[in-house]
């Protein structure tokens, strides 16, 4: 069995909670990812998407629930924004990117 290994700010963690520090790496990290390779860059920003159930999929050690309410704290506090940019008006995939607001030490 492989093991994968999660990171997280630990600033983050400690202002916001575990849960929103995960789903806030996350975010980072494929933002990061599609900057690099020149995807989802959309009003000036690069963006990641994925359903709660998509991203309980990635983090299986969160329901769908908990990603909901972690994603929705971390956009409540304006750590995230989100966004709908599918292709299909039925389409209700979110669509998420870092704020410009920095963590309070």
């Amino acid at each position: 069995m492989s093991s994968k290994k999660f990171y997280f700010d630990q600033a983050v963690a400690q202002h916001c909670g575990l849960k929103e520090a995960v789903l806030y790496e996350y975010i980072r990290f494929w933002c990061g990812r599609n900057e690099k390779s020149g995807r989802n860059y959309i009003d000036g920003h690069y963006w990641t998407y994925g359903s709660a159930n998509t991203l309980a999929d990635k983090l299986p050690f969160f329901t769908p629930k908990q990603i909901w309410l972690g994603l929705r704290s971390l956009e409540k506090q304006g750590y995230i924004v989100t966004g709908r940019f599918n292709k299909k008006n039925y389409d209700r995939t979110l669509w998420y990117r870092l704020s410009n607001k920095k963590l309070v030490p």
